[in-house]
């Protein structure tokens, strides 16, 4: 799970600055342009010089350790009173600043066993350049346990700056307990399940089949993202990167449960815990890898462990920081059914990179344990192959894997996939929900207690937002067919993303009130329940809609009978809703508008025949019982008539002329209809050729946008042409 240890950070004046966790941003008191100037006395800080861990000793530890750490710990015991140097200020305040150097490192991570700031303190880190920091942490940035972890400064320095109001001299408690040393950027372990980073760690260094979590297979899963955490954590060992996700529990209070691995731990426990970091809506704003790294700005640290299983690898984490509301995360739902799922999906950070989608759209395999791969439906692991060259990386371990009902069924272990890899290497391994609600029959070991306080005994529950979730309470009618329009009653229904009937997406609904939609009943619909999906959380309905197939479509007839490619023919006939094929003589028309049950407009194809009309819906398919026309003498785009008519401009925006070519005989009128795609009669012009008007000149702008065709009827014959109108 090595990352790249590196800062792409906001520019803040002439350096860079990361306002993490919970600080409030600023500058340290030392940057002021004339604080030198009436400070006379001021001092530079002698850098302490750690002592560099040996290399060739971390690298032989590399190859034991559960997680390929990037960065090494050094001991370290500096505080306010036996390290530094105080300065005092001309108003009475006074600063505090501890300078540390580590050769070679090539970014140092601070952890703090104690850290106390009275109000109006400000704490900050930052590098000799002044290019990288962080902070200022204040009162705000405690934990609940008093211990304080940092992100990284990428530098082989860092100047700890603390400034002290007189009002509160002496109250600050700052003691350094140890500095991470960050001595590699590349894995030398390459085979290591899941704790392998296929070269250097961070922004943009994951494997590049990894796909952003918003492209489009990721539309679907946007209120699950919000609750993915990348963790910046602290183990025995060092520093690393894992994954997890905020977890709702049966109170529905949104307390701060997040799961993730167990091996996160490293064979720590709380004494490391409280010193994660853990960072919130780290992605992409599009499904393109941006070329600056999106900001890390939205987290928190300090945590509780509340229980761990190593036999399905789960760790329970409470986050101790108040989440501010603006970071407006989700707290996934679960499932501990011991039915396996039909599809999955991951969402993670893969070497410390930005939020990727996995997809596996076959059902996962329920096996014995991560080092038995033989099926078992009691078995601790779910076993995944991967779709869409999707993988997961080192990073991702403690990730969720979700089913198709949007619901943490595992956490992430190990596995072999990665960018590159065989099809038949493209496997990871999960540790179950279904295993970790027991675990080892103890609070501290299981989820049961901490998910299901009310002892409610569910076996599934829903995701839930910061708002209030939704909830439905009946629906009518109960049963119905394709384009039925469905009342759903409720609550907290404002802003509904979408309404779905047994997993088929309603492509029309209305939020008529927060406690009433309606929604059409869409093509391809079964029997199942209702869900609506606010940013919130999900409301799924007690009952089934009873899905009701649809009767088979007919024609009764069609107009006009006779006509030509491009024209426009409209369809009459009954159960038209949900149609999927139209064509003439088995020529499938490219471009036809359902108007209603009763009615079907369609353009004629290119290359159509004399032949029968066909409408296909989920019902069946309708055949005309007569045949329809397609006269080569009306085949009006290329004939003489055309050739000596000029639409221009093509596209068009305000105005479009019609013209004809001079001394060609057309006969004394041009009659002119205007047709929209779907077959409406939009306008009517008549051209005067007697009086020699060869142009006529048409207003569009008043149109809406698309395309259109103009029916041009001369007593020479006549002439259709296309003009698409912007």
């Amino acid at each position: 799970m090595k990352k790249k240890c590196i800062f792409f950070i906001m520019m803040l004046c002439i350096f860079n600055t990361i306002h993490a966790q919970i600080s409030v941003g600023g500058m340290p008191f030392s940057f002021g342009s004339n604080f030198k100037e009436k400070h006379t006395s001021l001092i530079d800080v002698d850098a302490i010089v750690l002592n560099a861990p040996n290399k060739i000793k971390l690298e032989e530890e590399d190859t034991k350790n559960s997680l390929s750490r990037f960065a090494a710990p050094i001991p370290v015991s500096f505080n306010t009173q036996n390290s530094g140097i105080w300065t005092d200020l001309f108003n009475g305040n006074r600063i505090w600043r501890l300078k540390l150097k580590a050769e070679g490192a090539w970014c140092l991570r601070p952890l703090f066993d104690k850290f106390n700031l009275p109000k109006g303190g400000k704490m900050f880190i930052y590098n000799d350049e002044k290019t990288k920091m962080l902070g200022g942490f204040t009162n705000e940035a405690h934990t609940q346990t008093g211990r304080l972890g940092t992100e990284i400064i990428e530098d082989d320095n860092i100047t700890i700056e603390y400034y002290e109001p007189k009002e509160v001299k002496n109250q600050a408690t700052i003691s350094l307990f140890r500095v991470d040393y960050g001595y590699r950027k590349k894995s030398n372990n390459p085979n290591k399940l899941k704790s392998f980073a296929a070269g250097e760690q961070g922004f943009n260094t994951s494997g590049s089949c990894n796909m952003n979590v918003n492209c489009p297979l990721g539309a679907d899963w946007q209120s699950e993202k919000r609750g993915i955490v990348k963790i910046t954590l602290t183990s025995i060992n060092g520093t690393d990167w894992c994954s997890g996700s905020m977890i709702n529990n049966t109170n529905l209070d949104r307390k701060q449960y997040m799961l993730t691995a167990d091996h996160c731990l490293d064979g720590g426990g709380q004494s490391f815990v409280d010193t994660w970091v853990y960072i919130f809506n780290y992605e992409a704003p599009a499904c393109v890898n941006p070329t600056t790294e999106p900001s890390r700005s939205q987290s928190v640290a300090g945590g509780i462990l509340r229980s761990k299983y190593s036999s399905s690898d789960m760790a329970l984490i409470e986050l101790t920081t108040a989440i501010p509301a603006s970071y407006n995360i989700y707290f996934n739902g679960w499932d501990r059914n011991i039915t396996a799922s039909t599809q999955t999906v991951g969402i993670h950070h893969p070497d410390g990179d930005i939020k990727k989608i996995s997809i596996d759209q076959q059902p996962a395999v329920r096996v014995t344990s991560y080092s038995n791969n033989n099926e078992n439906s009691t078995g601790s692991h779910l076993l995944v192959y991967w779709d869409q060259n999707t993988v997961t990386e080192g990073g991702s371990s403690g990730s969720p894997l979700f089913d198709q009902n949007k619901r943490i069924v595992g956490q992430l272990h190990g596995g072999a996939s990665g960018c590159g890899q065989s099809a038949s290497n493209m496997w990871d391994l999960y540790g179950r929900v279904y295993t970790s609600w027991a675990g080892n029959g103890t609070n501290s070991t299981r989820l049961s207690n901490w998910l299901d306080p009310t002892n409610s005994g569910v076996f599934v529950l829903d995701g839930i937002g910061l708002g209030n979730p939704p909830t439905i309470t009946s629906f009518t009618p109960t049963s119905g067919t394709i384009g039925t329009s469905v009342t759903i009653t409720g609550t907290n229904f404002t802003g509904a993303t979408a309404v779905s009937f047994n997993n088929i997406t309603a492509t029309t609904f209305n939020v008529v009130s927060a406690t009433s939609i309606t929604a059409t009943v869409p093509v391809n619909a079964t029997t199942g329940t209702i869900r609506v999906v606010t940013a919130f959380g999900t409301a799924v309905s007690s009952s089934n809609f009873t899905f009701i197939p649809p009767p088979p479509p007919t024609i009764t007839s069609f107009t006009p009978s006779v006509s030509f490619t491009t024209s426009v023919v409209t369809i009459t006939g009954t159960n038209f809703l949900g149609a999927s094929v139209v064509s003439f003589n088995n020529i499938n028309s490219t471009n036809f508008v359902i108007v209603n049950s009763t009615t079907i407009t369609a353009v004629v194809p290119a290359g159509s025949t004399t032949g029968q009309v066909r409408v296909t819906t989920p019902g069946g398919t309708a055949v005309s019982s007569t045949n329809f026309t397609l006269d080569p003498s009306t085949t009006l785009e290329n004939n003489n008539v055309a050739q000596n008519i000029k639409v221009y401009p093509n596209p068009a925006k305000e105005y479009v002329y019609i013209e004809t070519e001079k001394n060609v005989d057309l006969g004394k009128y041009i009659n002119i209809n205007l047709f929209s795609v779907d077959g409406k009669n939009v306008e009517k012009y008549t051209m005067n050729l007697e009086n020699n008007e060869n142009r006529l000149k048409i207003k569009t702008s008043n149109l809406p946008k698309g395309t259109y065709f103009f029916m041009l009827d001369t007593s020479k014959g006549n002439a259709v042409k296309k003009v698409v109108i912007e």
